[in-house]
């Protein structure tokens, strides 16, 4: 995964924020998958078709942290996500 990619979510994926917590539901195969707050912010961010680059913007200026570990959180994540088929390199 490359700051310079675009990650579009899967259009069988639904997310649901939950109290402090963020559930993804993949209506094909029925799987759930739970993540905290910043992972359901990314998740969001995705909708915006922006590069990673700018999430990882977005996630160090919401968060109060450096922009190096958002990029490598953020890249990380993600990265997870496509592994997982909940979404996808454009």
């Amino acid at each position: 995964m490359l700051p310079t990619d675009r990650v579009k979510k899967r259009d069988s994926v639904a997310g649901q924020a939950l109290s402090d917590d963020y559930v993804l539901l993949d209506l094909t195969s029925g799987v759930c998958f739970a993540m905290g707050v910043v992972g359901g912010y990314i998740w969001e961010l995705l909708d915006d078709g922006q590069i990673l680059r700018d999430v990882a913007t977005a996630v160090s200026d919401s968060y109060a942290i450096t922009y190096e570990q958002a990029e490598e959180d953020v890249l990380d994540f993600v990265d997870s996500l496509v592994q997982r088929g909940l979404a996808h390199r454009e």
